[in-house]
This record gives C-alpha cells, sequence and structure tokens, in this order.
C-alpha cells in the first residue's frame, strides 16, 4: 500500500476513487454520477480540483498539493459521517 500523499497514476486515482464511493453507496450516502459515467465523472472532478490548485499533476502522476491539505481535510470530513465507522478508521492511517 502506498503512503498517504504519495502520488497516483490516473489508474490507481480511479480506482481508489470508485471503491470510496463503493463504500459510500454501501453505507447508503447517495453517489450522484453526471451522466451514468463513473470516467467522465472522475476526469471532470479532477480537473475541478486541478484548476483551483488543490491537486497537482507531474509527470503523469496526480498529487496533493500541500498548502492546500487543510481545505482537503475539511472536504473530506464533510463527509466522513456517510461511511461506517472501520472505513473512517482505515482512512487515517
Amino acid at each position: 500500500m502506498r503512503e498517504a500523499g504519495a502520488p497516483l497514476s490516473m489508474l490507481e486515482l480511479k480506482a481508489r476513487v470508485l471503491a470510496l464511493a463503493q463504500r459510500l453507496a454501501a453505507s447508503g450516502a447517495h453517489v450522484h454520477i453526471p451522466r451514468g459515467d463513473q470516467d467522465y465523472a472522475i476526469e471532470v472532478g479532477l480537473r475541478m480540483l486541478r484548476l483551483r490548485h488543490l491537486v497537482e499533476e507531474v509527470d503523469g502522476l496526480y498529487l496533493v498539493n500541500a498548502d492546500e491539505i487543510p481545505l482537503l481535510d475539511y472536504y473530506a470530513n464533510s463527509i466522513a459521517h456517510l461511511l461506517a465507522p472501520h472505513v473512517v478508521a482505515q482512512a487515517a492511517e
């Protein structure tokens, strides 16, 4: 397993996003997928994060902008209650 904050390829990023969406849905959360297309949803979401400089792309790998970690933590905390308690504990590791 990669350490938190390690750069991810698009394939790794998509796998993590899809796994998170599945865990959210399993917990009863509504997960909206625009156009019913998961790839589209991920690409648009990633584009918005990049435009806001929350995520950077370097040599085809995506990483969090370290200066924006407090804002990203805020967003993560806003959905943490939607995850089962054991999932929240795993995400903190």
